[in-house]
């Protein structure tokens, strides 16, 4: 963590990113998916939005889906030193980040019990050089962003693939499903 302590309220009022997150895979071990928003905020403006979805075959479960996401997103991330709000439906993802984390950390992260392991180093390593807020979202209803990433995660399952590049047909569609932009 950071030298000093941030709260949402102290992210949120300034120029923050906003990450939302889901993974998805329907069976229990297979093919899975994983879908992402980050935004830029600086006040009330969105200077920039990235929405971005990947398929991934053979070993994916849903958990480890929440956690690539997370990972995907916050490797696309241009001002480290700018804030991050990360937000998820993924109990698993938060609570890891929240309460586990300081326990795995102190045991070094011995695999033998703890799934994933590589992905929650990973995830530790960015929680560790920047100031980042893990909520969990109770109701996609309520977190538009996250609805979005859950229905690009659900599609990329499908390899149907969303890419950052800011011509994105797929996700402004998902995003006029979700009411976040006007129709014109």
């Amino acid at each position: 963590m950071n030298e000093y302590t941030t709260t949402r309220d102290t992210i949120s009022a300034g120029r923050h990113y906003l990450l939302a997150t889901a993974g998805s895979c329907p069976g229990s071990k297979g093919t899975g998916g994983w879908g992402f928003l980050l935004m830029l905020i600086d006040g009330k403006e969105e200077p920039r939005q990235f929405p971005y979805a990947k398929q991934v075959l053979m070993w994916a479960t849903n958990n480890s889906m929440d956690l690539v996401a997370a990972i995907n997103g916050l490797q696309r991330l241009r001002e480290p030193e700018t804030p991050v709000i990360v937000q998820s439906a993924s109990g698993y993802l938060v609570s890891g980040m929240n309460e586990w984390m300081p326990s795995w950390r102190m045991n070094n992260f011995k695999a033998g019990k703890l799934k994933n392991s590589e992905l929650w180093q990973r995830l530790d390593q960015f929680n560790q050089a920047r100031s980042i807020i893990w909520e969990k979202t109770v109701n996609l209803d309520a977190y538009l962003n996250v609805a979005c990433a859950d229905r690009m995660a659900r599609l990329a399952v499908d390899g149907r693939n969303v890419q950052d590049n800011g011509v994105l047909n797929e996700a402004k569609r998902l995003q006029l499903e979700a009411g976040e932009l006007e129709r014109g």
